[in-house]
């Protein structure tokens, strides 16, 4: 549309994919929030068909990338850390040791993403690459900043090491343990509350 300052693009509602995609997230995390796991997650799913992988924003141009670039990455990516508690909850964390290992090299930094990834290869039984996981992060933050790990993701990394029964997958039924993947051997645990994902395996230590 014309105006005098020039022109206007007007956009309706569910016409933008950004918008829709804020709209999905927002629905998603409420359904977290009941407790409502699965349709979280087919939420979470639906939002991220309208993104490209690795969630670069990237426009073609410098100015528009630059003001709104890192902003909408972290958008994207704090939806990834809310669809990952999502699937720690329904016991699909197979599925994550993959998606997430792009995104951990891509954002190293993000303390939150890195403990899911760590707590999806140690429910993997790979609890020595889950362990390597934080040692790469804090070598990184002790010689390029000067600082160690975040107190929960050293607590976390503590309880991998001395394979703290605690600290063990929920319970979650057959199907979801079927879309998981082959599941490695592991000895037998007491059972915990389901859904509770990385923020329960951390809260489980106070």
């Amino acid at each position: 549309m014309t105006s005098p300052g020039g022109y206007t693009l007007r956009v309706d509602p569910g016409e933008l994919d950004l918008h829709v995609f804020e709209t999905k997230t927002g629905h998603a995390r409420a359904l977290m929030a009941t407790g409502d796991y699965e349709s979280a997650a087919a939420r979470f799913d639906s939002a991220f068909a309208l993104w490209r992988a690795p969630f670069i924003f990237y426009t073609g141009s410098p100015s528009l990338d630059e003001l709104h670039g890192p902003r909408l990455e972290d958008t994207a990516i704090s939806a990834v850390e809310d669809h990952a508690e999502t699937l720690l909850a329904l016991g699909r964390w197979l599925p994550l040791t993959t998606r997430l290992r792009p995104l951990v090299e891509r954002f190293p930094f993000r303390e939150r993403l890195l403990g899911q990834y760590m707590l999806a290869l140690h429910w993997s039984g790979r609890r020595v690459e889950a362990l390597d996981v934080f040692q790469r992060l804090r070598s990184s933050l002790v010689s390029e900043l000067g600082i160690e790990p975040s107190r929960e993701l050293s607590a976390l990394r503590q309880r991998i090491v001395c394979d703290d029964t605690d600290l063990a997958p929920p319970d979650v039924p057959l199907p979801a343990l079927a879309m998981a993947g082959p599941a490695q051997p592991r000895r037998r645990v007491r059972t915990r509350q389901a859904g509770q994902g990385l923020q329960g395996a951390l809260e489980r230590q106070r």
